[in-house]
C-alpha cells in the first residue's frame, strides 16, 4: 500500500471512531462526561453544537442540546431530549448551557441545561452572602498562624 492509501485507511478509521465513541457528549449533573445510560437515569444532558460537529466531522443530524430522557436503540441513532421551550433558542440571554445553540459560539452560562430555566446559582447563593469576608478571615487567621512563630533572634557575637 502507498502512503496516500494509508492516510486515508487512517482518516477513514478516526473518522469511525469519532463517529463512534466522540458523537455522544454526555454530562452528569455536575457536569461530567458520561454515558447515555447514566445521563438518562441521573437527569444529565446531551450537546453537540455545529461548530463541534463540524470541527469533529460528524453529520449534522446529531446536533442538539437538551436533557437525556433515553437512551438510542441502536448505533447510530438519537438519543431522546426533553428541550424545554428556550433553552436552545433565546435570544435574550436565557438560553442554557456555556455556549450559543446551534452555532456553539461560547457565552457566559446562566441557566443550568439539566435544571432548565433556573439559573446557575451565583457565589453567594453557594457560600452565603458573607462569603468575601469569611474569605477574608481565614486567610487572616492562616497568616496570623504562620507569621505568630517565635522568629530566632540571631545575635551578633563579637569577635
Amino acid at each position: 500500500m502507498n502512503t496516500l492509501a494509508y492516510k486515508l485507511m487512517v482518516e477513514r478509521i478516526a473518522k469511525d471512531l469519532t463517529t463512534e465513541f466522540l458523537v455522544e457528549f454526555y454530562h452528569d449533573k455536575n457536569g461530567h462526561i458520561t454515558s447515555c445510560e447514566t445521563a438518562a437515569r441521573e437527569n444529565g444532558s446531551y450537546s453537540l453544537s455545529q461548530a463541534g460537529a463540524r470541527e469533529l466531522g460528524v453529520d449534522s443530524r446529531y446536533i442538539g442540546r437538551g436533557k437525556v430522557s433515553s437512551c438510542p436503540k441502536k448505533d447510530g441513532d438519537l438519543p431522546k431530549l426533553k428541550t424545554p421551550f428556550g433553552l436552545n433558542t433565546s435570544t435574550k440571554g436565557k438560553q442554557g448551557g456555556r455556549m450559543k445553540m446551534p452555532t456553539g459560539k461560547s457565552k457566559s452560562p446562566t441557566h443550568s441545561v439539566s435544571e432548565y430555566p433556573k439559573k446557575y446559582k451565583s457565589i453567594e447563593e453557594l457560600l452565603g452572602e458573607d462569603w468575601l469576608l469569611t474569605l477574608e478571615d481565614s486567610f487572616s487567621d492562616f497568616l496570623d498562624k504562620r507569621f505568630s512563630k517565635k522568629k530566632h533572634n540571631f545575635e551578633k557575637t563579637g569577635s
